[in-house]
């Protein structure tokens, strides 16, 4: 998530979005006990470069969890915002590519 925080206190904006999420959540989910990780890692964005590098890592996500194939499909991202910024086909994964890690 990449947000602007502005005058607030980052940890006081994770607990709002954290509690409002889980409420909504366990209302549907009754069962289950824990949602969220302890903690959370903050990261000051340093310049335009710095941004799109984690914009870019945000949007691939979906891909690199498998739940689909284009970043441009899960419904839940934010990519169509900057589709203009992204080049035909960006992101898509390649089903001939070899698994393994390589460098990664």
């Amino acid at each position: 998530m990449l947000i602007n925080p502005e005058e607030q206190i980052i940890s006081n904006i994770m607990q709002r979005i954290k509690l409002s999420f889980s409420v909504e959540y366990s209302k549907k989910h009754p069962h289950v006990n824990r949602i969220w990780q302890r903690s959370f890692w903050d990261h000051i964005i340093r310049d335009e470069d710095d941004f799109y590098r984690h914009l870019n890592y945000i949007h691939l996500n979906p891909v690199k969890h498998g739940l689909v194939k284009n970043p441009f499909e899960y419904p839940h991202s934010s990519i169509m915002k900057f589709k203009d910024y992204y080049a035909d086909g960006w992101g898509v994964e390649d089903e001939d590519e070899p698994e393994g890690e390589f460098g990664e």
